[in-house]
């Protein structure tokens, strides 16, 4: 059988990366170990060396100009569905065309690339890759997705109308349902299910290259800092608010625990403006103290998703603005305070922490910094019953994310894969 995993942004984003490898344990489990796997990234030797199994291709120059896609998604009903403008007939182009030509299944693996909070064009853009599938008439399952907003009213409904065409779509949190309900989605081919992040394997990563930085003193707050936060937040200037922000919540929380060691960890390594080692660095830099641990950028950039997960899993309490940073803490049982700029961090939370939830989320465009003090100190105080609360619920998370393959194996069955 032959797998094309569209949507993989590339492993320097340790979130992706956990998503590849739940993805590469599910084509095991359902479509068997002799699958041939094939994918885009955006890391296409990082890739490679991290998983030789796979063949990958760029996903950079195979798709028609943005604006294209822009004025056809907005403007033109059936422009994604009809046959695609390929553009420059390049190298990546026969690759991405045999890729589709010789699958199976075509396999979206998760995260938040259906929405507009990283603009239309990439919303256009992801929704090509499905639209493309389905012109090909190919098996598509899109899974354990947060989905939306999907823009307004015109592209909402051209979005829909491609994602109504694939034969499984799988949600991963409560927010994203009630939303595809309420714009009217059709949602017979929709299923809830986990993030595919959860079927990765980390009993065996214990003895990691960066669990040496780890020092005494207690507690031992793990935050995470994102250097594209001001494309989340949708202003350049909210990106220095936000670091301002962290930087004297940090120093408020001394004032409470003055033995406290703060550990700063970066979960994405790509371009400048998308690498939390620089955002990091910063944060580092501004609060200039022993206390602070800032994982070396070396040290880092070498260790792999399970690693990561592990040291975040060493954390008495963890502050995190990436999905899949705050997932590490909490499928480890680490109380976290998640930095919200969009409707999947607040799903989450809401999954874990029920009608307590927005206690342990704070909004990125207005996150202040006593506001981020008092939630940090609430996590510590409560970090026992909420470490309890989170290992509890994890255990129905890994059976949805397990949901996934059955799921998987039934839509192959339907049409006879």
């Amino acid at each position: 059988m032959n797998v094309f995993i569209i949507q993989h942004t590339g492993a320097t984003n340790k979130g992706a990366e956990a998503l590849f490898r739940g993805a590469l344990q599910l084509i095991q489990e359902a479509c068997g170990p002799q699958t041939r796997i094939r994918s885009v990234t955006s890391q296409v030797a990082y890739d490679s060396a991290l998983f030789p199994e796979v063949e990958f291709f760029s996903r950079q120059h195979v798709t028609p100009k943005r604006q294209r896609l822009v004025r056809g998604l907005a403007a033109c009903p059936g422009w994604l569905t009809a046959p695609a403008a390929w553009g420059k007939r390049s190298r990546q182009f026969w690759l991405l065309d045999r890729a589709y030509r010789t699958a199976d299944v075509v396999l979206s693996i998760g995260g938040d690339m259906f929405t507009d909070h990283y603009g239309l064009d990439g919303l256009a853009n992801e929704l090509w890759y499905v639209a493309e599938a389905v012109r090909r008439n190919k098996i598509i399952c899109l899974l354990g997705q947060s989905i939306g907003p999907l823009g307004p009213a015109a592209n909402c409904q051209q979005a829909l109308q491609v994602l109504q065409q694939a034969n499984l779509i799988t949600i991963r949190e409560t927010a994203s349902w009630r939303y595809l309900e309420g714009v009217g989605l059709p949602m017979k081919h929709v299923a809830r299910a986990g993030d595919l992040s959860l079927l990765m394997r980390v009993d065996a990563q214990r003895d990691t290259k960066l669990t040496r930085f780890l020092k005494g003193g207690a507690p031992k707050v793990g935050v995470n800092v994102s250097q594209a936060i001001a494309d989340f937040a949708g202003a350049a200037g909210e990106r220095s608010r936000y670091i301002r922000a962290t930087v004297a919540g940090i120093r408020l929380l001394w004032q409470t625990h003055p033995d406290a060691v703060v550990y700063l960890v970066p979960h994405v390594m790509d371009r400048q403006a998308n690498d939390d080692r620089i955002a990091c660095a910063e944060v580092a830099e501004q609060l200039a103290d022993a206390r602070v641990v800032n994982l070396p950028a070396d040290a880092v950039a070498g260790a792999t998703a399970m690693e990561l997960k592990y040291f975040v899993s060493q954390m008495d309490v963890f502050v995190a603005a990436r999905t899949h940073a705050t997932l590490a803490a909490y499928t480890t049982g680490v109380p976290a305070v998640a930095i919200a700029y969009s409707l999947k961090a607040k799903g989450l939370a809401e999954h874990y922490y029920g009608d307590q939830w927005q206690n342990y989320v704070l909004e990125v465009k207005s996150m202040q910094a006593e506001e981020l003090a008092r939630a940090i100190l609430r996590t510590i105080e409560h970090r026992g019953e909420l470490s309890r609360l989170l290992v509890e619920k994890t255990v129905p998370l890994r059976a949805a994310a397990q949901h996934n393959v059955e799921l998987v194996r039934q839509a192959l069955a339907q049409k006879g894969g």
